[in-house]
């Protein structure tokens, strides 16, 4: 009886685990909401790995849940459930077997995941690289294997993109992942049977399968234990079978996109920017012998072409290559291809209704330039080195130096290359759009060791025409020397006696300082760069060499240990515009004799007077307004309200000039050991200048003043702050010079776009810049020799990298010779 009871429970288990599948045919709308039929679910792989607390639930970070799959008669479908957002680097994998003669037995992107235990390996490979919290990068890309060897080809699933950010447009933001998978790119269609496997993994060289749909027996997280990281690759046991169904067509086909594609690769791996050749993508496979007619393609734009030749790809039945009488390159204006009489293969042809049977597409040509100055001074590079881009849109790849030289040849160490990139057009938006992302890479075996790609968005709304212009590795040579530059430093050590047998040394963080002990030996003997033997100033010269960064940041190291240990360190500006050597035309620098321990703070008491002309006010201020300085360094302060001794007045005693002339004046002394640096607003009547308008810098000089020799401030206006660069905010100032007026910009607040007008009163070179509040430059509109009279330029709000500014005030600048305009504007999304 008890045998019986067995047998019975093992026949149950196995009807358990293969059930009858009675899948429908589907149309999913890729959105990352599941209307996936209940009858399509393949398997409920819930809460099968390790359970982990994260914000704000508690679930299984690392399961794949239920899975679905179905296909219409042009697309395979697939959902995934996934709790997203607790881990970071999560990856998802699918394989998909579709009986090709072998198929890969590695992962595609280097995890310890293999095939070699399955009866069907797979041919294609899909990976998603998940966003994650606090970060934006995702990357998507479809992997074909060819003879053992696995090849990106997102271009067949997206042609106008492919692989990269959105490259196969997986909805993955909602915790639903779901996407879309041509047939014919698969190379099926109703009938077949085809294989298939669902995974996580994660970032990384000896990551495995931490949840398997179907190979749950391999799977690196349990309910109890996970096993993070493996040396010995996994090889996964099962894939599931699905039948391709047949579905009913009476849906025309239409046209996805269209796009130029084969922009001829020349013999120095430069490009030829002009192409004649165009890809149009239909929403299924199209008949052979209506898509194969050069007659049903109509070419229009801002030029005039004829197709000459139509071809329909050989394995992407959805895919016609177009031909045409000659080339076409970069352009302000769209091309068009309109598309007449194509049929699908049930013989419904396409409707001619102007929309859905025309694709739009944009080219555009992105002008590189590479500065290299920096590391072919300090010697990384070497004269004959090559250097390259590298990137994830076609027809660029982020496989070494396979296109994309760059040259320099003026020999002026600034590498340039031409790229055309071509984007579809987005009905909704009107607009072609697409994200880039790229690096250099040098001697075809190294990328720049930068942390993440450089971003570029690609848009219509930028022209034919655009440039990127980028230093290896961010850096600028502006930020290192080239000459050698001789430092004197000094430091006062009264404050620690010294001890008798006391030595000093000098660190730093450029050759030939280190912040490693002991350093450059410092001397009070008198011998020169020393002035006076015994002053208990100490003394040692520093020669920074060629391409020293020019940001210097050093320290005294003394008794063991180094000084302002509860302080930063110490920091000058290597200027080498202003410097050479002991004995040079322009001579060494000499730092001043600031205390010991005072790295970051003062060595005395400062007296710093402050004034503030409240003239463009309306009313002036009286005697019964309060105005005052507000600091964070003591005894200022930003908590209102201000004390008395932060009370400014116009009443003609002590520093105050003249009673009654509109300018504020208060002097406050900061004592011995305050911060040198901190930030600073006026205030009036419990209003503070410059809303939404970073604090003004204040860096205290204790070298020049003191409580007897008081630092007399320039004199400030009222809501006219300054960045920390020193660029001025205009704050209803009118906005006028000799050389021109420089109108308000309209509209403001900016949204999405605003004019900003201006008239020169002579003609010259006029440059019109956009700054953010920190001084960084966002974006040049204007670099050009103008003639007097009124002038305009439109910012569409984007940076010079083609991304979005954020919401803010932005500062834009108008300058000729030397003389700058200045006024602000907001951006608002």
């Amino acid at each position: 009886m008890r045998t019986l009871r067995l047998l019975l429970l093992a026949s149950c288990l196995v009807l358990a685990a293969g059930p009858a599948r009675a899948f429908v045919p589907q149309t999913i709308t890729v959105d990352g909401t599941n209307d996936f039929d209940p009858s399509n679910l393949v398997t409920d792989d819930r809460l099968d790995t390790q359970k982990f607390f994260c914000t704000p639930d508690s679930v299984y970070p690392l399961d794949v849940g239920r899975i679905y799959l179905t296909n219409d008669n042009t697309y395979l479908y697939l959902g995934i459930e996934f709790s997203q957002y607790c881990f970071t680097g999560d990856n998802i994998g699918v394989a998909i077997d579709v009986n090709g003669a072998a198929g890969g037995a590695t992962d595609p992107f280097g995890r310890k995941i293999g095939w070699a235990s399955v009866a069907n390996r797979p041919d294609w490979v899909v990976y998603d690289v998940l966003k994650y919290p606090g970060n934006t990068f995702n990357y998507e890309a479809l992997y074909k294997d060819s003879l053992g060897a696995w090849y990106n080809r997102s271009i067949y699933v997206n042609p106008s993109y492919g692989s990269g950010s959105d490259g196969l447009h997986i909805a993955d933001s909602t915790g639903f992942i779901e996407f879309k998978l041509p047939l014919a790119t698969l190379g099926i269609s109703a009938g077949n049977t085809i294989n298939v496997e669902w995974w996580l993994t994660q970032e990384g060289a000896t990551k495995g399968p931490l949840d398997a749909a179907m190979s749950d027996n391999v799977q690196m997280s349990r309910v109890g234990q996970t096993t993070w990281d493996t040396t010995a690759v996994v090889q996964m046991t099962t894939m599931f079978a699905y039948g391709v169904m047949s579905a009913v067509d009476s849906i025309p086909p239409t046209v996805s996109n269209a796009v130029a594609v084969n922009f001829p690769l020349l013999a120095d791996k430069t490009f030829n920017l002009t192409t004649n050749k165009i890809d149009v993508t239909f929403s299924e496979p199209v008949s052979q012998v209506t898509a194969n007619v050069a007659g049903n393609y109509a070419f229009s734009g801002p030029v005039s072409r004829t197709v000459v030749l139509a071809q329909r790809d050989a394995a992407a039945s959805n895919v016609v290559h177009l031909t045409l009488n000659s080339g076409i390159t970069a352009n302000a204006a769209f091309y068009n291809i309109t598309v007449s009489n194509v049929q699908d293969l049930a013989a419904n042809p396409i409707v001619a209704n102007g929309t859905t049977n025309v694709g739009s597409f944009f080219i555009q040509t992105l002008a590189f330039e590479g500065n290299f100055k920096v590391g072919l001074c300090k010697g990384i590079f070497a004269p004959t080195d090559t250097f390259s881009i590298e990137g994830n849109l076609l027809p660029l790849t982020f496989s070494l130096c396979d296109n994309a030289l760059l040259k320099d040849p003026n020999a002026d160490s600034i590498y340039t290359i031409s790229v055309p990139f071509c984007m579809a057009k987005n009905v909704g938006t009107g607009k072609a759009e697409a994200d880039l992302e790229w690096k250099f890479a040098r001697i075809c075996s190294q990328f720049e060791p930068l942390g993440s790609n450089r971003t570029y968005h690609l848009t219509s709304d930028n022209g034919a025409s655009a440039t990127l212009a980028g230093f290896w590795n961010n850096d600028d040579p502006a930020n290192f020397t080239f000459h050698p530059v001789d430092v004197v430093f000094q430091v006062n050590v009264t404050l620690v006696g010294p001890a008798p047998g006391d030595s000093f040394f000098v660190q730093g963080n450029e050759y030939p300082l280190a912040f490693t002990p002991s350093g450059v030996l410092m001397h009070d003997d008198g011998v020169a760069p020393d002035l006076v033997a015994g002053d208990k100033t100490y003394t040692a010269k520093a020669r920074f060499p060629n391409c020293a960064g020019k940001n210097v940041e050093w320290k005294t190291y003394y008794r063991g240990n180094y000084e302002c240990l509860t302080q930063g360190n110490r920091t000058f500006y290597l200027n080498d515009a202003a410097y050479d050597t002991v004995g040079g035309a322009m001579g060494a620098l000499t730092l001043p004799a600031r205390g010991i321990e005072r790295c970051t703070v003062t060595d005395k008491a400062v007296t710093v007077v402050f004034r503030v002309d409240m003239t463009l006010l309306d009313p002036d201020p009286g005697p019964a307004d309060t105005v005052a300085a507000m600091g964070d360094i003591a005894p200022m302060s930003f908590v209102a309200p201000p004390p008395a001794a932060a009370r400014m007045f116009d009443d003609g005693a002590g520093y105050d000039a003249a009673a009654g002339d509109h300018i504020f004046t208060r002097a406050i002394t900061y004592p011995d050991s305050s911060n040198l640096s901190g930030q600073f607003k006026y205030w009036l009547n419990g209003v503070f200048e410059c809303a939404s308008i970073p604090n003004r810098s204040l860096v205290i000089n204790d070298v020049i003043y003191s409580t007897t020799t008081p630092w007399i401030r320039p004199l400030n206006a009222w809501d006219f702050c300054s960045d920390p660069t020193g660029v001025p905010y205009g704050g209803g100032v009118d906005a006028s010079a000799s050389f021109a007026v420089l109108r308000q910009s309209f509209p403001n607040p900016m949204m999405p776009r605003t004019t900003i007008r201006f008239d020169l009163k002579r003609a010259g070179r006029v440059t019109l810049t956009v700054y953010d509040v920190f001084g960084r430059r966002v974006a040049k509109l204007v670099d050009a020799e103008l003639a007097v009279g009124p002038h305009e330029a439109v910012w569409n709000g984007r940076d010079a990298t083609g991304r979005r500014a954020p919401s803010g005030v932005y500062l834009y600048e108008l300058g000729m010779g030397g003389q700058h305009l200045s006024r602000r504007l907001v951006v608002t999304k």
